[in-house]
Order: structure tokens, then sequence, then C-alpha cells
């Protein structure tokens, strides 16, 4: 019997002023005299409410864990990127990949995390034809020789006997809130019915990022199943995401856990946190 577990992330958005970041990150600037030095930048109050919750994901993790293989997916944008730079903890883009990799040492300081897939995400966060999840993966890699890290683009894997398929753009979670959630299934059942149109097999599980909303639906067509996981961001939101979103008022940050047994899911964990960021007031 083989046991391991599967994390998957997405929408880091490392090195915005609102999105994840490690306190201990030492990145570099200009001082007043011309010479570079180091400094560690100070952490907003969003910045410290997703550390806590990262920590705690991370020690969840490890305790359902209890020594098994962790392999992790970071499924796109794991950088903020340099097209919307309103909220950029820096404007040095090099500064992006040193939070986004220090961001990811909490997890690989633990031995049993063996495995990391760098997943391409959104042109406008990468700086172009994925050059931030490439350069993530090189300082990861030379940082951890020993793991096995790689990058790509779209990503069909069978783990532990699990068949998943991963890329960054998925579907919207829906206009309204009692339509969430249906154009994730149309999307998992012309994905798996093409599939079988092919004579193949569909995956066991669609994963999908990008919205920074959460959805999750499950399909049975015929003999096959599968399941579409779309998981939320570790960022808040700037005046784009205000735009982009209509003014929506709660935001979820997390990933997602599953427990994996010989190519079956012997347990599956959400680990999702919920903010309303409405200002409220009673006058």
């Amino acid at each position: 019997m083989r046991r391991t577990i599967q994390v998957v992330i997405s929408d880091m958005h490392a090195g915005a002023n609102v999105a994840l970041m490690n306190p201990e990150v030492v990145l570099q600037e200009e001082n007043e005299e011309g010479n570079i030095v180091d400094f560690q930048p100070r952490m907003t109050p969003t910045q410290e409410y997703l550390w806590a919750f990262w920590q705690q994901c991370i020690d969840d993790v490890m305790r359902i864990a209890d020594g098994a293989e962790v392999a992790i997916w970071l499924n796109g944008d794991e950088c903020q990127g340099i097209k919307h730079h309103a909220l950029l903890v820096s404007d040095r883009p090099s500064n992006q990949i040193t939070i986004a990799t220090a961001n990811m040492t909490p997890w690989l300081e633990h031995e049993n995390v063996k495995i990391v897939r760098v997943i391409v995400g959104t042109e406008a966060h990468t700086m172009l034809s994925g050059t931030t999840s490439y350069l993530v993966q090189q300082m990861l890699s030379a940082r951890y020789p020993d793991r096995d890290i790689k990058t790509m683009y779209h990503n069909l894997v069978t783990y532990n006997g699990l068949v998943s398929d991963f890329a960054h753009h998925g579907p919207p979670p829906g206009a309204r809130g009692w339509l969430k959630g249906n154009i994730a299934r149309y999307m998992l059942r012309d994905l798996m019915t093409r599939e079988i149109m092919r004579g193949k097999r569909p995956p066991d599980i669609y994963w999908r990022g990008h919205y920074h909303t959460p959805v999750f639906e499950y399909l049975e067509t015929g003999d096959y199943v599968s399941r579409m996981y779309v998981t939320p961001s570790w960022t808040f939101v700037g005046d784009h995401a205000r735009q982009a979103t209509r003014s929506e008022y709660e935001i979820t940050h997390g990933l997602v856990a599953l427990e994996i047994v010989d190519g079956k899911v012997t347990g599956e964990h959400r680990m999702y946190k919920t903010s309303e960021i409405r200002t409220k007031e009673t006058l």
C-alpha cells in the first residue's frame, strides 16, 4: 500500500502587497548612496492574515501526511507580474521571484515534500512566456536539488494511480449565486465526453484556477466519474480586481489536499477561509 498527499495551490500573486509574502524574505534595493542593499519589506495587514493562514495550512497538511510523501502543484500565477503594478511590494521584477520562492520554502523544509510542479499561468502575471514560473522553478531546484521540481503549461499526470489534468485557466464561477458551478459542470462534461469519444478514460480530476473563487463539481457519465476543482487564490483585491468582479465582497483563500492510497482518494481536505471585505458602518 502506498499513501501520498497531493496539494494543489493556485494564484499566489507574489509581489503584490495584498498577496502572500514570507515575512523573512530578503529583497534588494538601492540606498541613498547608490549601493544595492538587502532589506525586509514591511508586511501589510492582509499579508499578515494570509501568512498566518498559510502556516496553518502547512501544519495541517503535515499532520495529515504523518510522514507520507507530499507532492505540490502550483497551478498558475505564482507571481503578480508587471501589468497590474499599482500594488507591488517593489518595482523590481526580480523581487517577485524572490518572494514566490520564499513563500515555498516552509513547505520544502519538510523532507517528505518530494515533488513540486509549477504550472504556467496568465501572460499578464508571468512576465511573458512563463518567465516567472520557470525562474521560480529554477530557484527552488537550485536550493533543493534533491527534489523533483519541474515547470509546464498543461500537466496530465498519474500520481500514485490517480490521474489528474492540471491547467491554470478554467471556468468562471458563474454570474449569479444560484448559477455557481454551472459553467464548471458544462466544461467538465465536455472534457469528459471528448475523452470518451477518443476512446480514452477521462482523468479522475481536472484542476483549474485563475478566477480566485473555489468551485467543485462531480459528474458521472456512463461508467466514468470525474471531478473538477477550481481552487481559490492567496491574494486580496485591488482596484482592477474590484472592477473585474463587479465589486465582489467575499473572497476565499486556501488550498486542497487529497489523501491518495493506490489510486483512490481516501481523504479530501479543502482548507478554505472566507473574508467579507465590505466596510461596515452603523450611522
